[in-house]
This record gives C-alpha cells, structure tokens and sequence, in this order.
C-alpha cells in the first residue's frame, strides 16, 4: 500500500529502510532528510512510502520523493503489483519531468506513468567503503582544495563544460550560476588549479544519512591522464571519510577513463542507475 506522507510513526522505519538501500539513490534519502528535518521546506516535496501488507507496524519497503519541479526519485518494493498504484497518485501532482533511482525502477515508473518522449539514460551505480581506503600521497604539482562563494567564476566553465558533455545538456550561463550556487550551499565542492587556470572539479550533488552521492567530476580535456581526476577525487573522498560516510557515484558505462580513476580509488559496480526525462524540458 502507498501512503501519500511520510508520517512520523513511520520516520524510524524509514531510516532502517535507508540504512540498506539508501546507496542505490541517495537523492531520494537527501530530499527525505530535508522534508523531515525542516517544517518550512515540506511544501516544496511530496512524499510516498509503500507499507507492505496490509497493515505492518514500524517497517517499509518502498520510498518516492518528489521535488518541487515534479522531478520524482524512487526505491521501489521488489513486487511491481502496486505500481500503478504510485501512478496514480502521482498523475494528481503536476506532470512528472524527471524519474532517476535504480534502473529497473525508473523503468517500472515510467511505465506505469504511460506516454511518449521519455528520454531514458543508464549509468553503471557504484560504491566504496570509506573506511578501507588508502590515499596516496597528494601531488604538489596540482593545486586541490575546497571551493568557496569566491571560486564561482573559476566553477562556472567547467560546470557548464560537465553539463555539455556528461548530461547531454544546454545550460544557460544563469542557470549555471543557479546550480553552482546550490552546490556551495548544499554540498562539498572541490576544485583544481594549474598556476590561476581552474581545470578540474568535483563534488557531492547529494548528501543522505549515511552516503554520500559523488558527482559534477570534470577534468579539462588537456589535463586529462595527467593526474588531476585523481587529486580532486581523493580529495572529496577524504573529506568524506573524515565525517565517517561512504560514498557512492554513477558513471556512464561508456566512460571507461573516469571508471578507471573510481576503481583504483576503490569503487564497485553494484548495480545501474538510470533516469528518465519527458519531452525537451530543461533539466533544472
């Protein structure tokens, strides 16, 4: 059964729930986290959870979180029974522009929601245990450290350069800056520099209770199998341990240089990850 909120009788069952799953979508567990710790911030997400049976006190199995855009990131039950269930009381928000969680979900959404012009993608998912990772000494040559407010023109061509090549899209510089603005808010940024000229980044685009989600990695194509990725990634990566988190990434299958850079840093396939986009609407 699919329950339209996330009541607070059902709160530690959730976070059981993500205490297991949470790595094969840590942006459903961050929009979660954000919904139940400020009051303020529940009207701009809707929350369904699937309570197995019909009545089974203090255990879920399924987690959807919908953003203010409609953009909908979901865990499904293993059962597809009640998947049209979830359709339908998604069809009573706004329209749906984005599904992203494990691919075999996204593709039960998106089926279940029906219509054309769904534009789907499928990336490997990946994960590493903090805790058995051994950092190699750091490369004096490369300039790596933490972005600040002061670092968003040094960001701004290499995210918008991130969002051209990797995610297939046609940012605005204004919408650039928007993005940028929410990472240094939100997540941990960091970036590279060779002398004043920035040439890599990376950064968490989503931090849940337990993981965190690695993304925005890009190295300029002229510093690329020169060490940079490298720096930049153990860089975040201890960070990440220092708070005593895992973390996890997803990567085109395609892509086999950066998967290389993941595996020598420890990561794991486990899985794919896919998302799904409606029609040509921007993603924002």
């Amino acid at each position: 059964m699919w329950v339209d909120e996330c009541r607070v009788a059902y709160e530690q069952a959730v976070r059981r729930f993500l205490c297991e799953h949470e790595f094969r979508c840590v942006r459903a567990s961050e929009n979660l986290r954000l919904y139940l710790s400020n009051p303020a911030l529940r009207e701009f997400f809707s929350v369904y959870i699937h309570i197995p049976g019909i009545v089974a006190p203090g255990r879920i199995d399924g987690l959807a979180v919908a953003d203010s855009d409609g953009a909908l990131c979901v865990l499904l039950p293993d059962s597809t029974q009640e998947d049209h269930e979830l359709a339908r009381m998604l069809r009573r928000q706004d329209a749906v522009p984005r599904v992203s969680g494990p691919l075999d979900d996204v593709r039960r959404v998106v089926s279940a929601l029906g219509g054309a012009g769904w534009l789907d993608r499928s990336y490997l998912l990946m994960r590493a245990s903090s805790m058995d990772m051994v950092f190699p000494p750091t490369d004096a040559r490369i300039e790596v450290r933490e972005a600040g407010a002061d670092d968003l023109d040094a960001l701004l061509s290499l995210q918008m350069a991130y969002e051209r090549e990797e995610l297939n899209l046609k940012p605005t510089r204004s919408e650039t800056v928007a993005r940028i603005q929410s990472l240094l808010e939100r997540q941990m940024v960091v970036i590279a520099f060779c002398g004043d000229e920035p040439i890599g980044k990376v950064n968490t685009n989503a931090r849940g209770y337990f993981y965190d989600q690695i993304g925005g990695f890009y190295v300029k194509p002229a510093y690329r199998s020169k060490g940079v990725g490298k720096a930049v990634l153990f860089h975040l990566l201890r960070r990440i341990k220092e708070e005593q988190r895992d973390p996890v990434l997803f990567v085109r299958p395609e892509n086999v240089p950066a998967i290389s850079v993941y595996r020598r840093a420890g990561f794991r396939p486990v899985g794919d990850y896919g998302m799904s986009t409606r029609g040509t609407r921007r993603l924002s």
